[in-house]
């Protein structure tokens, strides 16, 4: 084989893709938020040059031709038809012969894009004021549906009394559901909070705290009890807030005539009551032991661990009471959230519909079925469920929500 020199037409076909190769292997995959995929070129191809392109979509591994329309001398587009991961290979052939071999299933890809258009959805559940020593922290439950959010994707934002713009009060860790937040100055001048999520395409979501009065120093109402209507989220907090949780932890007194199962389950409670989940756990699988097949049981047990944050124990508790009680929507319902806490979205959506089949006029099952279709690109099928809620919900916060999400994805929506 000759010597290649600088002007060589066969090293400027193997430039043309140079600077492909050299971002894939320094960046990983390139976020995008349109369909619409523009693939640059390290050099311009001559008027004697022929481009193919190949694509394959993980994790199939088959190569196939690329229909791509030139747009510019160092550049080609091609129409994603979905959301997700696209991985290309460009061969650029001139009279001096082509700059690879075709790809084969092996071959690394010179360029690979994930297609992300929907951006995230953010469900705030409640907030509540909490007192670290001289400290005011607002904490705030939330669930994230994205699986592309990226480490300073959360970002809080704040205003005053008589503000009308936001300020930017910092980047969001989002931990076990809960975002605990430090406000500026005194917390009584805040007069509102919102959530914005980030994902790495770019798309951007908001989510609107409903901001609780300013406890007196000492107060924690974070053990108020949540709605029916919320979608639950790990309670535990950041070591730091133990000692604005502790209680009094008497030794829970024996009932009297009852079997030992009844027992267990009893003194499960009580430690729950105390919030201590370990315990809790511990007696109601003592229980469990004594009535297997008791789905009430199964259940109470499966969402300790849930909020334990042990979806895989949650998930088998909840599938065992599923089983012995297929009308049970607790256990289905169970299984629902640990698939949308896992973003496993096909697998919620079965449960969703499941729920929605048992009891068609349950409007919450509805609004998470209208966030999973929209996860997993089917807009329309979400735009309709979230209307449904909005037009039908007799719950005035589920309306809000279902508004919410109309307003930010359907452009039909004022």
């Amino acid at each position: 084989m000759d010597a290649l020199g600088p002007h060589h037409p066969r090293l400027a076909a193997l430039q043309t893709v140079a600077c492909v190769l050299a971002a894939t292997a320094a960046a990983g995959p390139r976020c995008v938020n349109t369909r619409a995929v523009v693939l640059t070129l390290g050099a311009a191809p001559s008027n004697t040059s022929t481009v193919r392109t190949w694509v394959r979509r993980p994790p199939d591994a088959t190569w196939t031709a690329a229909d791509t329309t030139t747009v510019a001398a160092h550049s080609l587009r091609y129409d994603a038809p979905a959301d997700g991961l696209f991985e290309f290979f460009v061969v650029v052939t001139n009279a001096a012969g082509a700059s690879s071999p075709a790809p084969t299933e092996s071959s690394t890809p010179q360029l690979s894009v994930l297609v992300d258009t929907a951006a995230p959805l953010v469900q705030v559940h409640r907030a509540d004021w909490a007192q670290l020593k001289e400290l005011r922290m607002l904490k705030i439950d939330l669930s994230v549906i994205e699986e592309n959010l990226g480490d300073d994707g959360l970002r809080v934002f704040y205003r005053f009394a008589g503000e009308s713009h936001w300020r930017d009060g910092g980047v969001a860790s989002l931990e076990k559901g809960t975002i605990v937040w430090r406000p500026p100055l005194e917390p009584s001048r805040v007069s509102a909070v919102r959530i914005a999520a980030t994902d790495l395409a770019g798309n951007r979501s908001f989510g609107d705290v409903p901001l609780p009065a300013v406890a007196p120093a000492g107060h924690d109402a974070s053990e108020r009890p949540r709605t029916a209507t919320t979608l639950p989220v790990n309670l535990r907090l950041p070591d730091e807030f133990a000692a604005a949780h502790a209680v009094a932890r008497a030794k829970p007194r024996k009932p009297k005539a009852v079997g030992k199962s009844a027992y267990l389950r009893n003194l499960g409670r009580q430690y729950l009551q105390q919030g201590r989940l370990e315990l809790a756990i511990a007696r109601f699988t003592g229980a469990l032991g004594q009535s297997p097949d008791d789905p009430n049981l199964l259940v109470e047990l499966a969402n300790l661990h849930f909020r334990s944050n042990h979806p895989g124990q949650a998930k088998t508790y909840f599938a065992r009471a599923a089983e012995l009680a297929p009308q049970d929507t607790r256990a289905l319902e169970g299984l629902a959230l640990v698939a949308l806490g896992e973003q496993r979205f096909d697998e919620a959506r079965t449960h969703l519909q499941r729920l929605l089949e048992a009891d068609p006029h349950a409007t919450k099952y509805e609004l998470f079925l209208g966030d999973v279709e929209h996860r997993l690109g089917r807009r329309e099928d979400a735009i309709r469920a979230w209307r449904s809620v909005a037009d039908k919900a007799d719950d005035l916060d589920l309306r809000r929500r279902a508004r919410e999400r109309l307003r930010m994805f359907d452009h039909r929506t004022p």
